[in-house]
């Protein structure tokens, strides 16, 4: 039986070259293989976006870390290297990293490349995304006001129950006289009453444009980064790797 074919990255460190392929296991769960120079380093099967990859040997500590991104449908997105003693917290909390490069040709290369010819018009989908969390459970609490119109009324005659009437003592508490604290007398500008008083429509909405400007930037420089660790010598990587 012909081996699964999946998403295949790429990404090369010096002499050193990093695998990872993300391949369909079950119908509900991939499989996330990493190799490093054609030796299988990690692999997952599982049903979650985001997988997390470390070495399961000790000694493969200094290789770093991997993390797999998939869409809520189990279709790969992105797969990032992590280095360092803290690759394994970057991988989980998915900050820093340096994006591997998708095989030519793939789905996500094709994607990719559609993305760096065009970055804002997919960035805005962040925003997009913040503004219909928004505007989408006003829209969904008026279509079940609409429809709660068009329902029958139901008149259900349920008995009366009389409840027991408990004549509870009354406790004598301790009057405190706490004292009078001079607050300050300070009136907070328009503007941020206005941001204190909207929080919950306009957080969403800034944390899309700020992911937005993060995808721009982070793309621009992927291909520096993978540039300048493709240069990188081997010396170097073992200076690293003995630094404690």
């Amino acid at each position: 039986m012909a081996e699964k074919q999946g998403q295949v990255w790429r990404l090369q460190v010096g002499p050193r070259v990093h695998e990872v392929i993300s391949r369909e296991a079950t119908v509900t769960k991939r499989e996330v293989l990493w190799l490093v120079d054609g030796e299988l380093v990690a692999t997952k099967t599982t049903s979650e976006e985001k997988v997390v990859l470390t070495p399961e040997e000790e000694e493969g500590a200094h290789l770093g870390a991997i993390r797999v991104i998939h869409t809520a449908f189990n279709a790969p997105r992105r797969a990032i290297w992590f280095e360092g003693q803290g690759a394994s917290a970057q991988a989980l909390t998915g900050l820093g990293g340096v994006d591997m490069e998708p095989e030519a040709g793939s789905p996500v290369a094709v994607r990719e490349e559609r993305m760096a010819r065009r970055p804002g018009l997919y960035a805005a989908r962040h925003v997009a995304g913040g503004v219909m969390k928004v505007v989408g459970p006003v829209i969904v609490a008026w279509l079940i006001a609409r429809s709660a119109g068009l329902l029958p009324g139901l008149d259900l005659n349920l008995p009366r129950i009389p409840l027991p009437d408990i004549d509870l003592p009354d406790f004598p508490w301790p009057d405190i006289n706490l004292p009078s604290i001079p607050w300050p007398d300070w009136n907070a500008p328009g503007w941020l009453v206005w941001i204190v008083g909207h929080a919950k429509y306009v957080v969403p909405i800034l944390i899309g444009i700020a992911v937005a400007r993060s995808e721009i930037r982070r793309r621009q420089t992927t291909a520096q980064r993978r540039e300048k660790l493709r240069s990188r010598d081997l010396d170097q990587e073992s200076k690293e790797r003995d630094t404690p």
